[in-house]
């Protein structure tokens, strides 16, 4: 039982911080247990009766501000204020590596659910992550070329890609195949924007994506769905995908072709892609499964519009498998173990005689236990090992690339909430290497939801790491094998607070990391080097409404500080200010209309011609499309991309696609 003082507490705490921000008698709609809710079931808008009930959610906040202004009684002279019971708390899983409300997680997490990447129409990993605060996506040229993910400055290799909480292999560069990685049998999408190595490991400065697979467990008969897309640039999407349980039996796979012809000679795009899982539950409390990827891609690499190359190529072979166990030991106590294997092949050759061939093992083991004491504390503590072999062998047949890394890390965590509604995270981490010096890294966290406004304050303190890539230790010619680990400190404080009967939320992040030794290429020595000290601030602001279940509409904006320290130089390709918009809008039952904006403002790159860091262009992308059920079982679409038609490059010297528009069909049996 919780000690009395402590609901005294912090119920005085909060009362006298209303007091200080002037909300005496301050009547949240959040809060208001009478609020009016739409009919369920609606087939057509009722615009003046959505229209009634804004007017009569916007009279509940005026209301009660008016009688704080024009009142002079003590608050003990307010009426109570009801607080929401029907709150359904969203439930994530990769800030914490275990189910937790989000609120609870004391970081800042966005969701991409199935039902917004179905309205949107989008097929690419990379296109999806645009829409989420504070990530800079920079795509070298059309889609399929090298696409970089920068969350909230850091570097690109400093987002972890975790599939099903599976940790992927990076590339010899360090980052991940944005480019190539379909939605295929995607669930949602979970991004965390918190430092995150002490969970996970190496590379998670920046964060984790960590991307939810559909599975058949469960279901009570089989899904089956096939679509294709056509339409500007010769563009071919066809994909098919099929899940479903039998018994104790599950399985859920998904499959995708897409060819291109972009503009620009030498700039076609084949992608080949496969993605499945098979699962047993041998009895009540153990699981086990297989999960599955394969991917192929062979496309022209044009260079940049300075220095084109008409015959350069590039061809990437990805696979992985990774079996699983799932063991419930007590009803307190879950033990999960999985093994992943993962082989990337890769060929690139150029009009100067490069034929290179990589190649590219790896072996991972992740054990993790959950532990539940009593009902407000959990304990976690893992394990992790992993093997990677790397060989890379040159047009005359030498190999100019041997190395094998391994490392071995562990980590504890504990998830203590001593008040209903406050929640504490700490964990520490451990970790060594044969190529890097061992690494401590550590997290802190505090998550507070006030009663009566039903605000949710949160923050964090974090120590993370980041080792040199292989290509900035090993790439003949372009290394630097004296290269040291980059160290980062950060933290951030945020701040959601729902209004509306929950229907509007608000959202403001403000964040620093400061990272020791970061790691940037010189173009002077032509090789990565450390530099003494880099810092990335700034603040995250959104604002999501949804009235009722025909509008939804989303905006955000970031400012973002990201700064050499050393040499007093912006970070390139990091915008100070973007700013996204998402709208999803049913008019009528059958038919869904999305629109969306992504403005990034005030960048610096390398010029692709003088290979000096200067300003580069602002640009501006809308996109739309509309989508219309037929029948149950058929749908049809279209979507436009660039609809403004604007000439830009979000690296210098790569131009990406104009205006283009596309169709295509859906069919679910």
């Amino acid at each position: 039982m919780r000690p009395a003082w402590g609901t005294v507490f912090f119920r005085n705490v909060n009362a006298f911080i209303l007091r200080l921000a002037g909300f005496e008698g301050f009547l949240f709609p959040a809060a208001a247990a009478n609020a009016s809710k739409l009919p369920s079931g609606l087939a057509v808008v009722n615009l003046p009766r959505c229209a009634e009930q804004l007017k009569d959610q916007n009279m509940r906040i005026l209301a009660p501000l008016a009688l704080v202004g024009l009142s002079t009684a003590p608050v003990a002279a307010q009426p109570a204020v009801a607080t929401v019971t029907n709150r359904l708390p969203e439930i994530v899983i990769t800030a914490t590596r275990s189910p937790e409300e989000a609120d609870k997680t004391a970081a800042t997490v966005t969701v991409i659910s199935r039902e917004q990447i179905e309205a949107r129409k989008l097929h690419s990993l990379a296109d999806v992550l645009e829409s989420v605060p504070g990530l800079a996506v920079v795509q070298s040229g059309t889609p399929g070329q090298v696409t970089s993910v920068f969350s909230r400055g850091t570097e690109s290799n400093h987002t972890l890609l975790v599939v099903d909480g599976r940790r992927m292999t990076a590339s010899l560069a360090g980052g991940f195949f944005y480019e190539n990685l379909t939605l295929d049998n995607v669930e949602r999408i979970e991004v965390v924007r918190s430092p995150s190595s002490v969970l996970y490991g190496a590379d998670a400065v920046g964060g984790v994506i960590n991307v939810i697979t559909k599975g058949g467990r469960g279901l009570a008969k089989p899904e089956h769905e096939v679509t294709f897309e056509g339409g500007s640039f010769n563009t071919f999407r066809e994909t098919v995908s099929s899940r479903g349980s039998f018994g104790k039996f599950d399985y859920s796979v998904g499959a995708s072709q897409f060819n291109a012809d972009y503009p620009r000679d030498n700039n076609d795009f084949r992608l080949s892609s496969l993605r499945a899982s098979m699962g047993y539950e041998i009895s009540d409390d153990v699981y086990v499964d297989v999960r599955g990827a394969y991917f192929y891609t062979d496309g022209g690499s044009p260079g940049t519009i300075v220095f084109p190359d008409p015959i350069a190529s590039l061809q990437r072979e990805v696979g992985s498998v990774s079996p699983g166990l799932t063991w419930k030991v007590t009803d307190k106590l879950e033990s999960k173990v999985f093994y992943s294997h993962e082989r990337q092949f890769q060929r690139f050759r150029n009009q100067f005689g490069a034929d290179n061939k990589l190649r590219m093992a790896s072996h991972q083991v992740d054990w993790q236990n959950d532990l539940e004491a009593p009902d407000n504390w959990k304990l976690s503590a893992g394990l992790a090992f992993q093997d990677l072999n790397i060989s890379q062998v040159n047009a005359a047949g030498v190999e100019n690339i041997h190395a094998n890394q391994t490392g071995v890390g562990g980590f504890v965590q504990s998830n203590w909430s001593p008040h209903e509604r406050v929640t504490l995270l700490n964990s520490v981490r451990y970790d060594t290497y044969t190529d890097y010096p061992s690494a401590v890294s550590w997290r802190n966290g505090l998550s507070w939801r006030i009663p009566k406004t039903e605000s949710v304050l949160y923050g964090n303190v974090s120590r993370s790491y980041s080792p040199p890539s292989p290509q900035d230790l090993y790439f003949p010619g372009f290394n630097n094998p004296n290269l040291q680990s980059e160290d980062a400190f950060g933290w951030e404080v945020g701040l959601q607070q729902p209004l509306l009967n929950e229907k509007l939320t608000l959202s403001a992040v403000w964040f620093q990391n400061k990272i020791d030794n970061l790691i940037q290429f010189s173009f002077v020595t032509f090789t990565p080097q450390n530099i003494a000290k880099a810092t990335t601030e700034g603040v995250e602001l959104s604002a999501s409404w949804k009235p009722c279940d025909e509008f939804q509409t989303r905006l955000s904006y970031t400012y973002l500080t990201a700064l050499d320290d050393a040499n007093n130089l912006r970070l390139v390709r990091r915008p100070r200010h973007q700013a996204q918009w998402e709208t999803t809008i049913k008019p009528v039952e059958k038919l869904t209309l999305t629109s969306g904006l992504l403005w990034a403002v005030e960048r610096e790159d390398i010029d692709a011609t003088t290979f000096v860091q200067g300003d580069a262009e602002d640009y501006l992308t809308l996109r739309a499309s509309a989508s219309y059920d037929v029948c149950k079982n058929f749908q049809v679409w279209v979507r436009g991309e660039n609809l403004t038609d604007q000439k830009y490059a979000v690296v210098s010297g790569f131009p990406a696609l104009r205006l283009g528009v596309y169709g295509g069909v859906r069919l679910t049996f």
